[in-house]
């Protein structure tokens, strides 16, 4: 099966992501200590709800984190994939964490579109946690 070509995908209302979430009104960033409380439960969500609901929490808490630190840039909601790439190119995480970002995103696309069977390690979880610490210690010292 082909995709649509562009003008049949236009005929056909398809919108090409970056379009639609540049069209998307910016998010207020909610503050730290709401964040922090989420990520607080996030092995217990692991443990009692399964991988999905943590990973989905997470990654919301860290573009929640990214957005507190550059409002300009990942004030509208972000791809998974578009968050870590901004991230990594204004240096606020290391290569080694963007490598590590990329692999939890595509768990995370997986997870929000449906797949249940997606594997998530807590030390998965609290090496994310600590990524959005240091975004978070980053906006503190900004």
């Amino acid at each position: 099966v082909h995709a649509p070509r562009p003008a049949r995908r236009r005929e056909l209302g398809v919108v090409d992501p970056d379009v639609f979430l540049a069209g998307l009104e910016p998010l207020a960033a909610p503050p730290q200590e709401v964040v922090q409380q989420a990520l607080g439960k996030l092995l217990d969500l692991l443990e009692q709800a399964g991988p999905v609901p943590a990973l989905l929490t997470a990654w919301a808490a860290f573009e929640a984190a990214g957005r507190a630190l550059n409002p300009d840039s990942l004030g509208r909601p972000q791809t998974a994939g578009r968050l870590v790439e901004t991230l990594a190119f204004e240096g606020c995480i290391t290569p080694s964490e963007a490598d590590k970002l990329r692999t939890m995103g595509e768990l995370r696309n997986r997870a929000a579109h449906g797949d249940f069977d997606i594997a998530l390690s807590p030390s998965d979880l609290q090496e994310l946690v600590r990524i959005i610490s240091i975004l978070f210690d980053l906006r503190s010292a900004a």
